[in-house]
């Protein structure tokens, strides 16, 4: 039986292009650490384009690709595409088949002469309130749900039953 990676993050630059990279198996259980991070990745480097290495990335569930699409949408949302990096053949069906690639440019080769020096970050957060968890994953799904039609309705019934659990739980979704 194989075993599952974990998850790891890296930030990092080359020239003047802020790297994100992510390995292993990106999960829910890693969702507040790296939603804080690119939220504040995105509004300190509105100028420059992200380049996101998912060139070791093994698997990802669709709250990453949730929180993916965020950073996606609000860089385009600054007037610039993010570009992923991937050669994963499972990966770049599951990004592919979610519309990423009208989101974001996707190439399968690293686009610069050397590897950039990368900075690993912590992905334990302090604040794993079921709420709080509940929340960031409604709003990674509605992320992923609005890049297409079909994502709409492939993630409905998912956002509908995220948003009666909160609801259940005395916390409204936002």
């Amino acid at each position: 039986m194989a075993t599952m990676q974990a998850p790891r993050a890296f930030y990092g630059q080359i020239d003047r292009f802020p790297i994100l990279a992510l390995s292993g198996h990106v999960r829910y259980v890693t969702v507040r650490a790296l939603r804080a991070f690119i939220d504040d990745l995105v509004a300190r480097n509105d100028a420059d384009t992200m380049i996101i290495d998912l060139r070791e990335l093994e698997a990802i569930d669709s709250t990453g690709m949730g929180l993916l699409a965020r950073l996606g949408r609000t860089t385009l949302a600054h007037g610039r595409r993010a570009v992923i990096v991937c050669a994963v053949h499972d990966v770049m069906t599951c990004l592919k088949s979610a519309a990423f690639d009208k989101l974001f440019v996707i190439v399968e080769q690293w686009p610069f002469e050397h590897e950039p020096k990368l900075t690993e970050l912590s992905l334990q957060s302090k604040d794993n309130r079921a709420d709080m968890m509940g929340r960031f994953i409604l709003d990674a799904h509605r992320d992923l749900a609005a890049l297409s039609d079909d994502n709409q309705q492939t993630f409905a019934g998912v956002i509908e039953a995220l948003e009666a659990e909160l609801n259940r739980g005395g916390t409204r979704p936002s």
